[in-house]
């Protein structure tokens, strides 16, 4: 007899789930993965522009309020290609009404004043920020609103907060119009903002579109009467008078502290470390027994494959804090005295065994978990992501059996489709200040359910964090005392859940910052760029998927509530997965874990600027002022950052011999030091292209973090700290 129909469709779908091949399709076309605006948003949009376009100005301006309230949400308008910059529905609201000849605007203007005028001399007579902010939000980019952005802008200066300054002027540069009659004001508070930041030519650039005003605006400057005909110079150097008694916002990495991935908040940070590797200080081993002898094990049966540990040492003030697979410890960082350890040794449980064999969730924590291996701080807490479990990758995918005629699916382990974010007090012996996430949200229920993709960024007071939930990818601004949900905003849809994607799982993503635009990576196809004082997308970028990730795999996993997905194949090569995002002069630079290119992108505004095929590059090492420097397998490359261009006579400047990168490097001056297999540290001159010097040590070398003076190594197994070298020590000269 034959099977029935059902028993025959359930045998040829655990057939697929096994690895049979039932179809030679090739994979769908991806859909765009960018946050979409609702029908509503859409609807009145369409109906704004119709309107203006019929010079009935009184609907189109209701119809465009209506999309610039913050309660009506926001989203991204598709393009005739599925890949590119993509406007919100609110940038093109603005564009639109700036589109209008002076009888529209006016009424826009109108029906804002009053509503306006009611809050805002109750919000500056009690000096309420917080409601002039709310004010400038719903009612940009009216000309009232205007003016309160102005007084935001100012009262950001007075508060010595460059970032926030300049974010509020650049809701004006989106509003052509109403910044229009403000200019001048517009371009001085620009200039201050970027002096206050310790950056004097994008300060001068401000300055310097002021003469093309006709005719000249006059205006003071403390006891100076200038006018915007002026030279630049002159303006820039008064300024600079008035503004040299502020705190400048200094490089963490130049002030001896490495707080964050990568150093700051644009991933970009220059170290002050300098000179030759010297006599190590202290080594301190940072596995239990059977721990290091599994490590021990798995590095020699590995031998002809280089394995890149994943684990990123932080400097805090005297601190130094490493996590290991099982725990996070905060050295001394001159001494190498364990000052606390999270959670302390009597309550974490030995490893399994010292054998070779493969505990999956040991191996991941050493050599692929991106997010686990990366954590940051603020100063007073260190945060962290608990709870990750261990990615299905396609070889220990789940089995599919029939039980009673139905198919079900066993996953090798249990899968959650959550995590935890968890804050330790630096000063506190690495007490737990607050938890959340979880299956009930813990310290904060709104965030229930979630799965934290990265550790977050600190910026003030507030923790940036991007959070995954039934495939929706958000970015969530938490207070960082006491870790409560303040505001979050919908960026992107994933075509894969976080439990059936190990590249993106690994991978993770993390926000990063520069002149206070939030750039948010996904690593799901396309990035977003947010401005957090507004809380407004800018623009989202999509780019394809390398093709050996957009076709699942034959495996799949139960979801909780007995959702089945298929599991994603992971088929990329645990070196590349750095998904961050590096900010630079202006510019986003992205290499995707999960696609085959580079791209830069103008950080304003989200235009590609230009694109190269990614080769051999495995991430970003850094951006200097004319150069994107990438490492490969061997060595480095390095782009002309304006053009995309080779930079270098050599497109690749190689290692020496057979060695290759074994740990991530970092930018000091002109030069670019980088640890290889060959236990060297290696000098790149970055102007000239090619190896400066070459400094060998007895010991293994693994992902390098300066702290002023000391340089700190991470094996994966081991921290070691080195003093600077005397006159004498042995290198070779290139």
């Amino acid at each position: 007899m034959f099977p029935s129909l059902r028993t025959s469709a359930a045998y040829a779908i655990c057939f697929a789930l096994l690895g049979g091949d039932l179809s030679a399709a090739g994979p769908k076309e991806r859909a765009n993965v960018l946050v979409k605006p609702s029908r509503e948003l859409l609807r009145s949009l369409a109906v704004a522009r119709d309107a203006a376009a019929n010079a009935r100005y009184a609907e189109a301006a209701v119809e465009l309020r209506k999309i610039l309230s913050p309660a009506a949400g926001d989203g991204f308008l598709p393009l005739d290609s599925l890949y590119g910059s993509q406007r919100t529905v609110k940038s093109e609201a603005i564009r639109l009404l700036d589109a209008m000849p002076p009888e529209g605007r006016q009424l826009y203007e109108m029906q804002c004043k009053a509503e306006v005028e009611r809050g805002l001399e109750e919000a500056i007579r009690r000096g309420d920020r917080a409601a002039l902010a709310e004010i400038a939000q719903n009612h940009l980019p009216s000309g009232i609103a205007a003016e309160v952005v102005l007084l935001l802008a100012r009262d950001a200066l007075d508060r010595g907060a460059p970032d926030e300054c300049l974010a509020w002027l650049r809701c004006l540069q989106a509003a052509p119009v109403a910044g229009k009659a403000r200019e001048v004001e517009i371009a001085i508070l620009k200039a201050a903002g970027y002096l206050m930041r310790g950056e004097p030519l994008p300060a001068r650039e401000a300055l310097g579109g002021l003469k093309a005003i006709a005719p000249p605006a006059a205006f003071r400057l403390g006891v100076e009467e200038l006018t915007s005909a002026d030279p630049p110079d002159r303006l820039l150097a008064c300024l600079g008078g008035a503004e040299k008694s502020r705190a400048i916002a200094e490089n963490p990495a130049r002030s001896g502290e490495w707080p964050l991935y990568r150093g700051d908040a644009a991933r970009n940070a220059m170290a002050a470390w300098s000179g030759a590797l010297g006599p190590r200080r202290w080594k301190l081993g940072t596995l239990d027994g059977a721990e290091s002898q599994q490590f021990s094990n798995w590095r020699r049966s590995d031998a002809d494959d280089v394995l890149f540990c994943c684990l990123h040492p932080l400097i805090v003030g005297d601190l130094l804090l490493a996590r290991s697979p099982r725990r996070l410890t905060a050295f001394d960082l001159r001494s190498g005295r364990r000052i606390w350890e999270n959670p302390p040794p009597n309550k974490i449980k030995d490893a399994k065994n010292g054998g070779t064999e493969r505990d999956p969730e040991l191996w991941q924590r050493f050599w692929e978990d991106a997010p686990f291996g990366q954590i940051s701080s603020n100063g007073s807490e260190v945060f962290l992501l608990d709870g990750l479990g261990v990615a299905q990758a396609g070889n220990s995918a789940p089995r599919a059996i029939l039980v009673g005629g139905r198919l079900q699916i066993i996953a090798a382990k249990p899968v959650q489709p959550y995590n935890r974010l968890v804050a330790l007090g630096l000063r506190q012996q690495g007490k737990m200040m607050w938890s959340i996430g979880g299956a009930d949200g813990e310290g904060e229920p709104q965030l229930a359910g979630c799965f934290f993709l990265g550790p977050p960024l600190p910026h003030g007071d507030r923790l940036y964090v991007l959070a995954e939930k039934e495939g929706i990818i958000r970015l969530c601004a938490l207070n960082a005392a006491r870790g409560n949900l303040e505001w979050s905003l919908a960026l992107a849809q994933a075509d894969a859940e976080i439990l059936v994607d190990p590249v993106r799982r690994l991978a993770g993503a993390s926000p990063s910052m520069s002149e206070g635009i939030l750039i948010c990576p996904t690593s799901a196809g396309a990035a977003a760029a947010v401005d957090p004082v507004t809380r407004r997308l800018l623009w989202g970028f999509q780019y394809p998927v390398a093709e050996n990730l957009v076709d699942r795999g034959p495996m799949g996993i139960i979801l909780p509530g007995g959702r089945i997905q298929p599991l994603r194949r992971a088929g990329i090569n645990r070196t590349v997965r750095d998904a961050a995002v590096v900010l630079a002069a202006g510019r986003t630079l992205l290499l995707p874990v999960e696609a085959d290119s580079l791209y830069c992108l103008d950080s304003s505004s989200g235009e590609l600027l230009w694109s190269c095929p990614r080769e051999e590059m495995r991430f970003i090492a850094g951006v200097t002022a004319d150069k994107v420097v990438l490492a490969g397998e061997r060595g480095l490359f390095a782009r002309n950052l304006r053009t995309g261009k080779a930079a270098w006579p050599e497109e690749c400047v190689e290692l020496p011999g057979k060695s290759q990168i074994i740990g991530r490097g970092f930018i000091a001056g002109q030069y670019y030091y980088l640890p290889s297999t060959w236990n060297e540290l290696v000098k790149f001159d970055l102007d000239a292209g090619r190896i400066a010097e070459r400094f060998p040590n007895k010991n293994p070398l693994g992902n390098l973090t300066p702290a002023g003076n000391l340089l700190i190594s991470h094996t994966g197994n081991a921290i070691q700290v080195f003093d600077p070298a005397e006159k004498s020590a042995p290198h070779f000269s290139q």
